[in-house]
């Protein structure tokens, strides 16, 4: 239900645009206005400034397959999406406004401060890593027009990065069912070894979906949720992997996770320091609760619609041979 009510309908056009906007190399005409001052603030490569910004408002998968998709088109090498990977990586602000603000705290000045400690850690870490680390980017010429093989290739693509997303959501959640992982740490947060945002915050580690249970009067927690989010959870780090079908290797991305980690903590905690005071009498007693929207008949029609562009691309295929 989780994938077929939020990951498919939230994900679904983001990837799809991101597909196109890499074959097509828009990115590096939007980037043209932007380029001299990107550069001159943080160090950006040229046409990189709109994957960056896309990355950081789309979603946690989204910058990473513009990053492979520009391998692929043989936009840059292997090595400079490594080091890109570092800050086109964010869990966008949908996320941490209207569902750690709001309907945990009750307040979108708490989402917005969270979304904007992630913006200014991967700000600081592209500002390093854009001016000691030598990345090479290949702007030939403006964007190809669009072809019909080329949306219709792109859909297909985002469908089937989806699919399998959401098969590594259903076995993961399934295997942490079934090793109840859930259950243990509830019950070590009931004996009193560690408290209960603690354990939310070790559940959402593992799923970020799980951070919805924080109390709402746990404000020392925005900063260790800011972090959390900043992760996004084992589930979407193995998510990644079906996204980037080998184009580049994440081991530098992990490498400096621990960085991340601690600029996410700091950024936040100052943030809190100087906006959550006039934040907290603005609280509601009342906790929110996620409205479920109904997204199942939308999305099963969308899953429909992929596998028919699949089976008409390859019987088109199988035509020709």
């Amino acid at each position: 239900m989780r994938c077929i009510n939020v990951i498919i309908p939230s994900l679904f056009a983001f990837m799809a645009v991101a597909e196109i906007i890499c074959r097509c190399s828009i990115h590096t005409v939007l980037s043209k206005p932007f380029d001299k001052l990107a550069h001159l603030l943080f160090g950006m490569p040229k046409g990189m400034f709109p994957v960056f910004v896309l990355s950081n408002i789309a979603g946690y998968p989204v910058g990473l397959n513009m990053l492979a998709a520009s391998v692929k088109n043989g936009y840059t090498d292997r090595r400079s999406a490594e080091l890109m990977a570092v800050y086109c990586y964010a869990g966008g602000p949908s996320y941490a406004v209207a569902v750690v603000g709001e309907a945990v705290y009750g307040s979108k000045a708490i989402g917005v401060i969270i979304f904007f400690s992630s913006l200014l850690t991967n700000l600081v870490l592209a500002t390093i890593i854009n001016r000691v680390g030598r990345i090479r980017t290949e702007v030939t010429g403006g964007a190809c027009p669009l072809s019909g093989e080329i949306f219709v290739g792109s859909v297909t693509s985002a469908g089937e990065n989806l699919l399998k997303m959401c098969g590594i959501i259903v076995f993961f959640s399934g295997l942490t069912a079934a090793l109840r992982v859930d259950k243990l740490i509830e019950s070590i947060a009931e004996r009193g070894f560690i408290t209960h945002s603690t354990a939310v915050l070790l559940l959402s580690s593992l799923e970020i979906s799980n951070i919805t249970d924080l109390h709402p009067t746990a404000f020392g927690a925005v900063p260790f949720a800011a972090v959390v989010l900043g992760f996004g959870g084992l589930c979407v780090q193995l998510q990644l992997l079906t996204v980037l079908k080998g184009a580049f290797s994440l081991k530098f991305f992990y490498l400096t996770m621990p960085i991340r980690f601690l600029l996410n903590y700091g950024i936040s905690w100052l943030l809190c320091r100087a906006f959550l005071p006039d934040v907290l009498p603005a609280y509601a007693s009342d906790n929110k609760i996620i409205v479920e929207i109904d997204n199942f008949i939308p999305s099963i029609c969308l899953i429909m619609m992929i596998f028919i562009l699949v089976f008409k691309k390859r019987l088109a295929f199988f035509r020709i041979v």
